[in-house]
C-alpha cells in the first residue's frame, strides 16, 4: 500500500506503521553477514578493517617469523 500511495503524509504514516510492526515484535535486522568460516593465525599481521575482515588489504598481509 505504501508503494502506491501518492499522498506524502499518508505514505509516511504507512512507512512508520510498517516500522512499528517490525520494531514492536522484537525482530532484529542484521546489518551484515559472514557466511564463510573464519580462522585465525597468531603470526599473521594485517590491517583490520570494519568493512571486510576476510580479504581486506590482502596485499599487505604478511607472516612474522
Amino acid at each position: 500500500a505504501a508503494q502506491v500511495e501518492l499522498d506524502p503524509v499518508k505514505r509516511a504514516a504507512l512507512f512508520i506503521k510498517m516500522n512499528d510492526l517490525v520494531v514492536g515484535d522484537g525482530y532484529i535486522i542484521p546489518l551484515f553477514a559472514r557466511p564463510r568460516p573464519v580462522g585465525t593465525v597468531n603470526k599473521l599481521v594485517t590491517t583490520i578493517s570494519a568493512w571486510d575482515n576476510l580479504t581486506s588489504f590482502m596485499t599487505y598481509w604478511y607472516r612474522e617469523a
